[in-house]
């Protein structure tokens, strides 16, 4: 009985821990879309420079 609790609660932790990390990785990737948007941005300015 005591086991399957626990084994009950380290499932649940483990779901918990995946989720964030889940959350984190689709941050991280909104993040490096939004970077690589400035940069372009930013190289498209510098080409309209002249000189």
């Amino acid at each position: 009985m005591q086991k399957d609790l626990l084994l009950n609660s380290m499932g649940t932790q483990l779901t918990d821990m995946k989720l964030a990390n889940m959350q984190k990785d689709a941050l991280m990737n909104s993040l490096g879309q939004e970077v690589t948007k400035l940069k372009l941005e930013m190289m498209s300015m510098k080409g309209g420079e002249s000189g």
